[in-house]
C-alpha cells in the first residue's frame, strides 16, 4: 500500500481530505481508484489503514480504518541481497561476455519491507547514444512487480558498457504514464580504458 502523510486532524466521522500534490500523485501517478486501500500517517508515529471514498475535482476523501501496529521488520538477509539501486551496481560484476540473449539469472532484493526475487533476462548487445557519446553496451531486463506503476513485467532495460568497467550508463523504464529515462552524464577515475566508446 502507498503511504500519505497528513498534517490535518481527522474529521469526526474519521474521514480525511487528500489534496494538492498528494492528490495529484494519488490520482495521476498511482491511479488509485475509489475503494482502494492506502496508508495514512499523522506524523506522530501513527499509521492507519484507509480506503479512498470519493473523488472530487481538486481533492479526494479517504475513510480512516484500523490503526496499523508499528513494527520493526527483521529480515533474514542472504548473501548478495540487494535493494533496487544497489542491484544495478551489483550487475557490474556479472560476466555478460559469456551470456547469450535469453539467459536468465536471479537477484533477491528488498522493497517496501518485503523480499522479492527478480528474474533478470540478458538481452544481448546494443549501441546506445547519450550526450556523452555512443557506446557498445550489454543490456539486461529485470523482472518487476506488475501493478500501479508497471504494466509489463520486463519494463526496465539497464545498459552497461561492454568494456571492463561495465558502467551502467543508461536505463529506460516504461511505466503506465509513459517512459522514464536515466543516463550517466559524467564519469571519472575509471579503472580501465573506456574501450566501448565508439564516438
Amino acid at each position: 500500500m502507498h503511504r500519505f502523510f497528513i498534517q490535518a486532524a481527522f474529521e469526526k466521522d474519521m474521514t480525511i481530505r487528500i489534496e494538492n500534490e498528494d492528490f495529484l500523485h494519488l490520482k495521476n501517478s498511482l491511479r488509485i481508484k475509489t475503494g482502494e486501500l492506502i496508508e495514512i500517517s499523522d506524523g506522530h508515529m501513527n499509521t492507519f489503514c484507509a480506503y479512498v471514498n470519493d473523488f472530487k475535482k481538486d481533492y479526494c476523501e479517504a475513510v480512516i480504518g484500523d490503526k496499523i501496529k508499528n513494527t520493526n521488520s527483521v529480515f533474514k538477509v542472504d548473501p548478495y541481497m540487494q535493494d533496487m539501486i544497489s542491484a544495478i551496481y551489483w550487475g557490474r560484476n556479472m560476466d555478460f561476455s559469456k551470456m547469450k540473449p535469453g539467459n536468465i539469472f536471479e537477484v533477491k532484493y528488498v522493497f517496501e519491507d518485503e523480499i522479492y526475487k527478480s528474474r533478470v533476462a540478458f538481452g544481448g548487445k546494443e549501441k546506445i547514444k547519450i550526450d556523452n557519446g555512443t557506446f557498445d553496451c550489454y543490456y539486461v531486463m529485470p523482472e518487476v512487480q506488475v501493478g500501479n506503476v508497471f504494466k509489463d513485467p520486463y519494463a526496465i532495460k539497464a545498459y552497461f558498457t561492454t568494456d571492463l568497467n561495465q558502467i551502467p550508463i543508461y536505463v529506460t523504464c516504461k511505466i503506465r504514464l509513459g517512459n522514464v529515462r536515466v543516463e550517466l552524464y559524467e564519469y571519472e577515475n575509471l579503472r580501465n580504458p573506456l574501450a566501448s566508446k565508439i564516438e
